[in-house]
């Protein structure tokens, strides 16, 4: 699970002090959302996510709060086969 938004209540953190917190324990200050209660730190996309996995986790009661999900997987390249005689690239002729 990672880290997609982090949530924070107006009424207990200023626009400062959530700052501070997010800088202090490595989380990103790129992208915020307000609404009437929260102050939303995007993180990630939640375009990245598997919509079904997203959770809340409370830090500290409904104070500060963290939206975890899985990423999505991606397809990945197909693996290189390695040169049986240790090169970087191989020469070796198919057989």
């Amino acid at each position: 699970m990672e880290t997609q938004s982090v949530l924070f209540n107006k009424t207990k953190y200023s626009k400062k002090q959530a700052e501070k917190w997010l800088q202090e324990n490595n989380y990103v200050n790129k992208k915020v959302d307000i609404t009437e209660n929260l102050r939303r730190y995007r993180q990630l996309d939640p375009k990245l996510f598997n919509q079904n996995t997203f959770r809340m986790k409370k830090i500290k009661g409904n104070d500060l709060m963290l939206v975890l999900g899985k990423r999505l997987v991606k397809s990945l390249p197909p693996k290189k086969k390695k040169c049986p005689k240790g090169n970087k690239v191989c020469h070796c002729k198919k057989k």
